[in-house]
């Protein structure tokens, strides 16, 4: 049986107030999504995903799955393609048994065993992965646009937070974020330092997406090829 999706999708780059959850009334849902990336002078990105749901064993089951984008088609921009390398995977501390699939232009993968349910409650998965071909490189600066909450997930998200560390110390020379189903631009976000977090829960559908900009020569360009044109 498959495990129940939920879809973590990617504007330009990749590619979910806290409400309390009572026993008696417990949902399935994701209480915590927290996403912090390390940008590397080589323009690609150390990822950190540490997602919190609450099981029921309705939909969540044996564990969660997650999807990201290899490839996208950018107007102007050709095909960009998106490496997507992972590091360890994790659920509530220990090594976890997972899975990985590719589907056209997703990489998707299953964390969890096939052959037994998880206890129901709390559990964190944390995923570490390193990715490159999402820096957008401009005449004046140089940004990645994130969805740290894609619009396809299946459960409400109650909290959601991103942090972008920059090499050599550097500051953001702009930060944006956007709430919302695709194509609405909320505003329900706070920054907090060099992180940004959702002041509301997410309903299933909606995204939370972050755009953030630095100054030229702080990363390197990496040249492109004819597979970055064609495919």
């Amino acid at each position: 049986e498959k495990m129940k999706r939920f879809f973590i999708g990617a504007v330009a780059a990749f590619s979910l107030l806290a409400s309390v959850v009572f026993p008696a009334a417990a949902d399935e849902r994701i209480l915590n999504f927290d996403v912090s990336a390390v940008l590397e002078k080589d323009s690609s990105l150390l990822v950190t995903e540490r997602i919190t749901v609450n099981a029921e064993n309705k939909a969540i089951r044996r564990g969660i799955t997650r999807s990201f984008p290899i490839k996208e088609r950018v107007d102007g921009d050709g095909l960009r393609r998106y490496t997507f390398d992972v590091v360890s995977v994790k659920c509530d501390g220990r090594e976890a048994q997972f899975s990985r699939d590719i589907n056209g232009y997703m990489a998707g993968m299953a964390i969890g065993n096939p052959e037994e349910y998880i206890s129901k409650g709390e559990h964190t998965y944390e995923i570490v992965y390193r990715t490159r071909g999402h820096v957008r490189f401009l005449p004046k600066q140089d940004e990645i646009s994130f969805n740290a909450v894609g619009p396809y997930n299946d459960f409400p998200v109650d909290k959601a937070a991103f942090a972008l560390i920059l090499p050599d110390g550097a500051k953001p020379l702009a930060v944006k974020a956007w709430t919302g189903k695709m194509g609405e631009t909320g505003a329900d976000h706070a920054v907090n330092g060099d992180t940004l977090r959702t002041t509301r829960t997410l309903e299933p559908g909606e995204a939370f997406t972050v755009s953030m900009g630095w100054e030229k020569g702080l990363v390197q360009e990496p040249s492109k090829g004819l597979s970055d044109w064609i495919g």
